[in-house]
């Protein structure tokens, strides 16, 4: 299973989703304005340690729970 982050920027939060989560792309996918950013990863170690190394505040999605 693949997972991806979506970080938001400007409040320092970074959070963990299986990739087919539905809550991913609800605001639309691609921010405007660079504010957000997804990146997709093969394994949730992978994400887990992408998001640890931003230094943002670490959430694991309530929906899909990864």
């Amino acid at each position: 299973m693949k997972y991806e982050t979506y970080e938001n920027r400007p409040n320092r939060k970074i959070t963990i989703h299986k990739n087919h989560c539905s809550r991913l792309r609800q605001h639309g996918g691609i921010q405007s304005y660079n504010q957000g950013k997804y990146r997709e990863f093969q394994t949730f170690e992978d994400a887990y340690l992408y998001a640890k190394s931003t230094n943002f505040e670490i959430r694991n999605c309530s929906y899909c729970n990864p």
